[in-house]
């Protein structure tokens, strides 16, 4: 889902960059599958279809994870807020164009890196240079 206020792909060499979700059916973690067949899959038959075709070879692409915590290195009054873990991250090579699946050069796991939100990430996010973040 494209960041509020997006206005299109990145300027970058025309490289888009996505933020995908890897759990299907509340608690089905398809990471191993995804990084072992060199794919991403949306995990929807009807839902977000047309967003994933747009997906395109030589966008960067990262799995994430989203959660609620209430222990962060800044100050919010006792809250949870939400947390994105990036799990991992690749270059997409090619769009099967069936708004399903992507075919991914998954990078070499290092450490990963956690951002917190001040709102709900949906399961596929387009992000842009607009959006805005606080990582710790």
């Amino acid at each position: 889902m494209p960041a509020p206020g997006a206005t299109g792909d990145s300027e970058e060499e025309g490289k888009s960059y996505w933020f995908v979700g890897s759990i299907w059916n509340g608690n089905d973690d398809q990471l191993p599958r995804f990084l072992e067949q060199g794919v991403w899959e949306n995990g929807y038959d009807d839902q977000l279809l047309d967003l994933v075709r747009r997906i395109r070879p030589g966008d960067k692409i990262a799995i994430k994870a989203s959660f609620h915590k209430k222990r962060v290195p800044f100050e919010v009054g006792g809250k949870a807020v939400s947390v994105m873990r990036i799990k991992a991250t690749g270059t997409v090579l090619d769009n099967v164009g069936d708004g399903r699946t992507v075919k991914v050069a998954w990078d070499h796991q290092r450490n990963r890196a956690t951002g917190t939100f001040t709102r709900t990430e949906p399961p596929l996010l387009k992000p842009t240079r607009r959006s805005k973040t606080v990582a710790d």
